[in-house]
């Protein structure tokens, strides 16, 4: 009876209760099934970074959502080889500039969405940082393109439309402009490209090609002619990265010299734009790199294209420059924190998800996610400037290869631990090691040496090379636990639950690549208490010197997993518990229990003292729509046995029925004995 008593409350079972989410992102397949999508209703918000007009024509006099423009730092261009012939002649690359009706180029394009950009390169989002820009000198005249061509000896001739090379005195090769056909402005942009060129004798005709072709294109240098978009952000280190001549590693072209420009006056300004930490000299080197730019025309300037968020128009939109990613990072934190907000806030995303591993991922939905799960190093605010974050304050040295960043001392991560120095420093050397060409840090990560710790609050971060500008970067660094990262898991199951440890303003709960993410509230960023359900557990006690109980059985239930009306029965679950230090105690594979729940027992032994553990569930499987992981979280708060008054409890029953027992024996004894009848025995 003791036995069953005990066991009866020393076994707990964590059924997650519903709580409702936060924020959910929703990946469509294409623009045009995302804005349709926004305009059902389906999502609250649709952050577009490649715009088709055709697409956008839905959103013609429409009353249901409002564009919001993001001016860009980004950049779409037509770069030349410059290895090749005749395209290595500078005054045939201004005849061709000449001859190029921009205008109506941009038009076509992008329509309203974009800005024309001059031949420095320059996108006008710069002018809100107080970067200078060149004057552009170079208007639609197609006489002057044709002066140039007869001057350089491109002759026409009336046995052919087109001119001839001067080198062969025979009439121009035909040359093709190549473009993506995933970009449909960057192919409209093609086109025109080389209407125009045609008009004045020039040979050029469009060919988009799929992402893999044009992609092997450019690596291997088979091109002539190509349209590209440059990613940037409010430092213009791509004038060094893109056209400084000691990048032209041929033939890998990834963030080199593709074009193959090489100007030495040019190498020394953008050598001094890295590495001076003047800003005087710094802008006069941005201002020199532009007319150097413009003089020589190793690309041909096409636009800055805005990005935009289509918005319900009852929601705000903080529009951060340069940054369609802060703008919906600091909007949804924006509207959680109003009171009267409706939730859950949806939002869409025109891509399947990837994998949600920083050190692979560039997809687009990925980095959104990132943005709302955890807190940079430093962030920015609405005119595209540094501002702190996890960062309280930073300086660079005097040579531009160390940065020393002093952290803010309040914040967490999700669960109450703090955010250390050592997490910090454990998470850049990490992305350090492990990034991947294919992820979005790549480029930020193989700029960085190593990251050390010099006190409780300061860290230093030493550079491959001399970058003034490097803390610009770092926008998307984040931290991660460091004693987690020490032990990382092999299996994909665990890979999210025990590294993706949220430190910003929601939580993971969902992620399902081709479904999308659901995200709860991070209470602890908002300044709340936590809002994860409790579970009490007792240690185990002893009686007279003899073990009775091991220790409590707390079991760990899944909620029930139901796809298209049918259990999920081949998920993988497992558990793990952390203690107040963020260490894990250990980890337990749960297994399927029948309607549609996995559960896994732990056993709250001597390594579990008095006080609060962190419990984290993962369950992870494929579904044919694709792979899914779902994470959990709870506290555990292990108590004194409660065994002491259920011993004296037991004692007690024991006692009294020992008594009753013993009266009954008292009575029986004090009655007197009925008389045993004496049978007689019969004659024989």
């Amino acid at each position: 009876m003791l036995v069953i008593l005990i066991s009866t409350l020393t076994l707990f079972s964590l059924s997650p209760q519903s709580v409702p989410d936060s924020v959910i992102i929703r990946p469509y397949g294409s623009l045009p099934e995302a804005i349709q999508g926004i305009l059902a209703g389906q999502v609250d918000m649709l952050p577009i970074t490649a715009i088709s007009l055709g697409a956008m024509q839905p959103f013609e006099n429409s009353t249901q959502v409002k564009l919001v423009n993001v001016p860009s730092y980004d950049f779409t261009y037509i770069g030349f080889n410059l290895r090749n012939a005749p395209l290595n002649d500078p005054k045939f690359r201004k005849a061709m500039l000449f001859a190029f009706n921009r205008p109506r180029m941009l038009n076509q394009s992008v329509g309203s969405f974009g800005r024309s950009l001059g031949p420095g390169l320059f996108s006008s989002a710069y002018s809100s940082a107080g970067w200078p820009t060149v004057n552009d000198q170079y208007s639609y005249d197609p006489a002057i393109a044709k002066s140039l061509l007869d001057g350089e000896g491109f002759n026409v001739t009336s046995s052919s439309p087109f001119r001839t090379d001067p080198s062969t005195n025979e009439t121009l090769r035909l040359i093709p402009i190549i473009s993506r056909l995933t970009q449909p402005q960057e192919v409209a942009a093609a086109a025109s490209f080389a209407k125009d060129m045609q008009n004045v004798g020039l040979p050029i005709i469009s060919l988009p090609e799929s992402d893999v072709d044009f992609n092997a294109a450019l690596k291997t240098y088979t091109f002539d002619i190509f349209v590209d978009s440059q990613t940037a952000n409010n430092s213009p280190t791509w004038l060094y990265s893109l056209f400084d001549s000691k990048n032209d590693l041929y033939p890998v072209p990834l963030s080199t010299d593709l074009v193959g420009y090489s100007n030495s006056t040019y190498d020394k300004y953008a050598g001094q734009l890295l590495t001076s930490t003047r800003p005087d000299e710094i802008r006069t080197a941005a201002e020199k790199c532009q007319e150097i730019l413009a003089a020589d025309l190793p690309v041909i300037p096409l636009f800055s294209q805005d990005f935009l968020v289509a918005v319900n128009p009852r929601l705000p939109v903080n529009q951060v420059v340069g940054s369609v990613s802060e703008t919906i990072r600091t909007s949804v934190i924006s509207i959680l924190q109003s009171p009267g907000a409706s939730l859950p806030l949806r939002i869409g995303v025109t891509s399947d998800f990837g994998n949600l591993d920083p050190t692979l991922t560039s997809n687009q939905a990925d980095w959104i996610a990132f943005g709302l799960l955890t807190e940079p190093l430093v962030s920015m605010n609405q005119q595209g400037n540094l501002k702190p974050a996890l960062a309280e304050r930073w300086a660079a040295s005097a040579d531009g290869t160390i940065v020393t960043i002093t952290l803010r001392q309040n914040a967490t991560f999700y669960n109450g631990q703090s955010i250390t120095v050592d997490d910090v420093v454990g998470t850049v050397n990490w992305l350090t090691r492990n990034a991947k060409p294919s992820s979005a840090l790549y480029a930020i990560m193989t700029g960085i040496k190593r990251a050390d710790v010099l006190d409780q609050k300061t860290l230093r971060i030493t550079l491959t090379q001399s970058d003034s500008f490097a803390v610009d970067a770092f926008t998307n660094l984040f931290a991660l636990p460091a004693n987690r990262l020490s032990n990382i898991p092999s299996e994909p199951d665990l890979a999210l639950g025990q590294l993706l440890v949220s430190s910003g303003p929601l939580i993971l709960h969902e992620f399902s690549r081709t479904n999308g993410i659901s995200m709860l509230l991070n209470n602890l960023y908002f300044g709340k208490s936590w809002n994860f359900e409790n579970v009490n557990a007792f240690q185990g006690d002893t009686m007279q010197g003899v073990q009775v109980s091991s220790g409590t059985l707390v079991t760990i239930s899944s909620r029930p997993l139901i796809v298209d009306s049918q259990p999920v029965e081949n998920a993988s679950y497992n558990v793990c518990m952390y203690d107040q230090n963020g260490l894990q105690l250990e980890c337990v594979t749960g297994s399927y229990t029948g309607q549609s729940t996995y559960a896994a027992a732990f056993p709250v032994d001597a390594r579990f003292q008095q006080g609060t553990y962190w419990v984290e569930s993962t369950m992870y499987g494929n579904l044919p729509s694709g792979n899914f992981i779902i994470l959990e979280e709870k506290t555990l708060t292990v108590r004194s046995s409660p065994l002491f008054p259920l011993i004296l409890l037991v004692l007690l029953i024991v006692g009294v029925g020992a008594l009753v027992v013993r009266r009954m024996t008292r009575s029986s004894r004090g009655r007197p004995r009925r008389p045993r009848s004496v049978r007689k025995a019969r004659p024989t």
